[in-house]
């Protein structure tokens, strides 16, 4: 009993001291990992320094394409110093072009940029080195920002006198890998700090009503999100729906909520094209690239054909992604592809080939159309090892000029004869017969049978640029034999950076060992909490955790489909650091979910509340502990 009423006591006074002993820890623990991380081993931590230092130090706002040469000459230089390069390090005497520091960020929105160029302009003169330490203290005081506003949502979603008030902003201000990014010079900590601002707003907004100073709250709120990065973008969709919320609890009109969201549907539809729109499982890298699905007499195969104009030859086209599956049957084999092709005058061009884990399989240089459709086919031998395989259609020609066209594509195993084509059994040329052999078509939709519906061109064209293929992410969800890879890669990334890995994603917590016990506790985490929403569903606001769980989903869709158009051109599988925008909510979800699971555990076994809140804090240590040996050990400090 003796214990138990300490116990009690410490309880209490941790409740009473909650916020100011959160946000010193969150002090303590980003200035360790301000200095601790050597210099330059964030993410684009270069090019986002570089972004900031030439907005102090320049006279004007810098533009795509700007740099200062000396400038990058110190940045390189202290990289050297710091063991940035496994290899031959860069040549510091280049001037023209300047040393390669890495991508630059100069096409991003300005607001972080601003704000971590403020020290610089006082410390403009000193060491380069010292310069970005200054940067990335602005970014450790936007993280306790974060933490603070994590705080006050915590504190207006599970009240006052709750542990949850303090569990969950300690969770993040504890958590290595998010400290590790929040104290980096880096755009990022900018939308993190300001989404969880705007969230806190909302959700008081939800549950108090939307007053005035509210209303000024959360638009600056959203402004600021939009002019930090794109991976806070959902905040202004988010603010619309927060304002129609408040409309509907003026006006009390459920009619409107109907019509509205009819209208959002049919604003929605009207967006894409339905009528012939795109072949379906084709993609390409930028929208005006795609190929037409049209209906031509001429088809050689079914009812559709691949139109597209002819363009210069840029060494692009369209593509379709072969399924992994398939590869293993393919390696060191004789592959024959083939394909109807004419154009609608006399033409020359680059007949399509295969991409091979970023390498060229030609099956032959070029070949010359007419009006009418002839068949061509090449044989060609597939590699030995083969992790990822694309077919790449060429359209493009010696003069841009006409319409090219395509139809019966198809890629044998085997070597067929070239003069003659393939007898389909069906119309989407999915097998059949060459030359009295059977064989399967290795590849899908080859006589654009098959549509998907396309963003038309009046909407594609006012997208930002990184969405000038909006079409093709939506598309890729459905191709799952294609690139469920993908997305399997993409979530395995996503977890482990959210959990255990630092820098670059390439600093591990002392190995792969941890990564069961993650695992245990995030479905733990997961199940608690939909535990508890049925044991309360009847107490629980479900407006603000709708509103809170679109937030989190639909962030999480965003970093999951952000890569998997990136295979045309160079692979990128995305980190947990594009999804933190909706840390709160996530945090809240995995600690409301322990949190319930060790109150019945207690109920049952009779255990004192406050053993929970010390296991927590002591987990969290030893988590954070583990981290920094990690780091001591991996750059041998």
């Amino acid at each position: 009993m003796h214990l138990q009423s300490r116990l009690e006591r410490l309880r209490s006074w941790m409740s009473a001291s909650a916020s100011g002993l959160v946000l010193i820890v969150a002090l303590a623990h980003g200035l360790l990992y301000v200095f601790l991380m050597p210099p330059w081993q964030h993410y684009d931590e270069p090019g986002n320094f570089e972004y900031a230092w030439l907005a102090a130090n320049l006279d004007h706002w810098p533009q795509p394409g700007e740099y200062d040469a000396e400038m990058r000459r110190q940045v390189a230089a202290s990289m050297v110093e710091a063991d940035f390069y496994t290899g031959a390090g860069p040549n510091l005497l280049a001037t023209d072009p300047p040393v390669d520091i890495g991508l630059s960020q100069l096409d991003d929105v300005p607001l972080y940029f601003f704000l971590a160029s403020l020290p610089l302009r006082l410390f403009r003169y000193t060491d380069i080195t010292f310069q970005l330490y200054t940067a990335r203290l602005v970014s450790l005081a936007l993280f306790l920002v974060t933490i603070w506003a994590a705080l006050g949502l915590s504190r207006e979603l599970f009240g006052p006198r709750s542990g949850l008030r303090w569990q969950v902003p300690l969770f993040l201000a504890m958590l290595p890998p998010l400290v590790d990014l929040m104290t980096a010079v880096n755009n990022d900590v900018a939308a993190v700090a300001f989404s969880a601002l705007f969230l806190w707003g909302c959700v008081t907004s939800l549950q108090r009503g939307l007053t005035l100073p509210r209303l000024l709250w959360v638009v600056l709120a959203a402004a600021a999100c939009l002019l930090s990065k794109a991976t806070a973008m959902l905040a202004l969709p988010l603010l619309a729906i927060l304002l129609g919320v408040a409309v509907y609890r003026r006006l009390r009109q459920p009619l409107l909520v109907y019509l509205v969201v009819i209208l959002a549907l049919a604003a929605l539809a009207l967006m894409f094209s339905w009528d012939t729109a795109s072949p379906a499982l084709f993609y390409a890298r930028q929208e005006t690239s795609l190929p037409v699905r049209q209906a031509s007499a001429q088809a050689p195969v079914g009812k559709y054909i691949f139109a597209q104009p002819a363009q210069a030859w840029t060494g692009d086209g369209y593509y379709q992604m072969l399924p992994p599956a398939l590869l293993p049957r393919l390696q060191g084999k004789t592959l024959t592809l083939g394909m109807w092709l004419w154009a609608d005058q006399p033409v020359d061009i680059h007949f399509p080939d295969l991409v091979v884990d970023g390498e060229v399989l030609s099956f032959h240089a070029s070949v010359h159309l007419e009006r009418a459709p002839q068949f061509f086919a090449f044989a060609a031998s597939f590699p030995q090892q083969a992790s990822l395989s694309w077919l790449r259609v060429h359209a493009a020609s010696q003069k841009s000029a006409g319409m090219l066209y395509a139809d019966g594509l198809v890629l044998a195993l085997g070597d067929f004869p070239t003069a003659t084509p393939p007898v389909f059994q069906d119309e989407q040329a999915s097998a059949g017969s060459w030359n009295g052999q059977s064989f399967e078509n290795l590849l899908r939709n080859a006589s654009a049978e098959k549509s998907w519906p396309r963003l038309r061109p009046q909407v594609s064209q006012r997208l930002p640029a990184r969405l000038n293929v909006a079409s093709s992410y939506l598309w890729s969800v459905a191709d799952l034999p294609g690139l469920g890879w993908y997305y399997q890669e993409a979530g395995e990334q996503m977890f482990e950076t959210f959990w255990q890995k630092f820098g670059w994603a390439h600093v591990p917590l002392i190995g792969k060992r941890f990564y069961g016990l993650f695992s245990v506790l995030s479905v733990a985490g997961l199940a608690g909490a939909l535990w508890a929403g049925w044991q309360h569903r009847k107490r629980l606001p479900w407006g603000v955790i709708a509103f809170l769980a679109v937030q989190l989903l639909g962030t999480l869709a965003l970093t999951l489909l952000r890569g998997s158009h990136s295979w045309i051109t160079r692979l990128f599988i995305p980190s947990a650091r594009y999804a933190y925008p909706a840390i709160l909510p996530l945090a809240m979800l995995l600690c409301a979910g322990w949190f319930f699971l060790y109150d019945r555990l207690a109920s049952r076994l009779k255990l004192p509340q406050s053993l929970g809140s010390l296991g927590h804090i002591a987990g969290l240590a030893l988590y954070a502990l583990l981290a920094v040996l990690s780091l001591l050990r991996y750059y041998q400090w």
